[in-house]
């Protein structure tokens, strides 16, 4: 699946679908109990939606923006995503609590997708969800390797929460925002410990930079779609554990 959103295959997309819902079906009847596999398995289903919907408004791959969708298509197809991703996000936080990396990831992919859908408010508290999560989390760092999808994750989590609040112009709203995305940079910076010669540096310092809230000022001049911002975004992570 993920080779098909690469080569921007909606068919192989559709059909990669079918069988990871008919795999959802089997699984629920003959693994009742096991709920954080069932979990995935909706997560991989909202996932082909949500590329579809990638796809119909002509994203690219490398596009992680909450521009909103346009098209009546990508928006049904929107819609059929979120639908997945809330029901995996209620199955990890009943099974993993609340702060886990698998809750908050869900949890941003629920915001991600209630954006794109110009719902700002109810992204909300999802985002915090995974802000949260992300200022506990321990691994997926990279611990300074030049993998570290934690620190990714914390760029988008940042870059969404800014833009959920000026799309609801809500500049008071950040301010429960301000403890988490503290945490959050001091456990990247205490696990990373980034440096210029590490690949994932310039992730660190937009991730610093997005995060300058304490007077709300940001709120107003970062846009994460401007263009001398696209080529920090980095490639869409949906289809990535396919």
């Amino acid at each position: 699946a993920a080779i098909a959103l690469r080569a921007q295959d909606s068919s192989q997309i559709a059909a990669a679908q079918q069988l990871v819902t008919k795999a959802l079906w089997l699984h629920r009847d003959a693994e009742k109990e096991d709920l954080v596999m069932r979990a995935k398995i909706w997560h991989s289903v909202g996932e082909c939606s949500f590329a579809l919907g990638f796809l119909a408004e002509g994203g690219r791959y490398t596009d992680a923006s909450c521009m909103p969708a346009t098209s009546a298509e990508a928006i049904v197809l929107y819609k059929k995503a979120l639908k997945c991703f809330k029901e995996s996000a209620m199955l990890f936080r009943k099974t993993e609590g609340r702060l886990n990396p698998l809750t908050g990831q869900e949890a941003q992919y629920v915001a991600w997708t209630l954006l794109k859908l110009k719902q700002p408010e109810e992204a909300k508290s999802y985002l915090l969800d995974s802000l949260e999560a992300l200022a506990e989390q321990q691994s997926g760092w990279g611990d300074g390797d030049a993998q570290a999808p934690a620190l990714t994750s914390g760029v988008h989590a940042v870059d969404r929460i800014l833009e959920a609040h000026r799309c609801s112009d809500d500049r008071a709203g950040l301010v429960r925002y301000f403890p988490g995305i503290q945490r959050l940079c001091a456990n990247v910076a205490g696990r990373l410990q980034p440096s210029k010669d590490q690949r994932h540096a310039v992730l660190y310092e937009k991730l610093l930079s997005s995060s300058s809230l304490d007077s709300g000022s940001r709120l107003g001049d970062f846009d994460p779609r401007r263009q001398e911002n696209v080529h920090l975004a980095p490639q869409l992570h949906i289809l990535d554990a396919s």
